[in-house]
């Protein structure tokens, strides 16, 4: 259970880092790029790997690294409404609160927990692997 809280903590951590590089250090150089270049996407998005990578290290078995995947994506799309409703922000640039109740947008918001969800456990067995050959060659 402290794992999973573990977990909950490090992937709120990474949503506040994520959202912190994006609206302080993205948008305002959004009028200098005719494309966001893809090093500032991944800088944005970083700190999710970062913590998967830290939470895959402190699993003990890898049973658990789906529901840790799961938790995860529940934890960082959960953190980002809250953030962007206690903001006032709306949930995307062509989205509004209430095209939330949209069956087309629950369903994207399903297909995006689903695909977060995977995204999360590789980057969990990565830390996993990574843990577990530092193990084997540290002993």
């Amino acid at each position: 259970m402290r794992l999973i809280l573990f977990t909950v903590v490090l992937v709120l951590c990474a949503t506040v880092a994520s959202e912190f590089i994006y609206w302080h250090m993205l948008v305002p150089r959004l009028p200098h790029f005719l494309r966001v270049p893809i090093l500032w996407w991944i800088a944005v998005f970083t700190p999710f790997g970062v913590a998967s990578l830290f939470i895959g290290s402190f699993i003990t078995s890898p049973r658990f690294i789906l529901v840790h995947g799961i938790v995860a994506s529940f934890v960082a799309i959960g953190g980002r409404i809250i953030f962007l409703f206690a903001s006032g922000r709306p949930p995307g640039h062509d989205v509004s609160w209430q095209d939330m109740v949209n069956p087309s947008q629950f369903q994207l918001t399903l297909i995006s927990l689903v695909v977060l969800a995977i995204l999360f456990s590789v980057a969990i067995s990565a830390g996993y692997a990574f843990r577990s050959q530092f193990k084997t060659r540290v002993s």
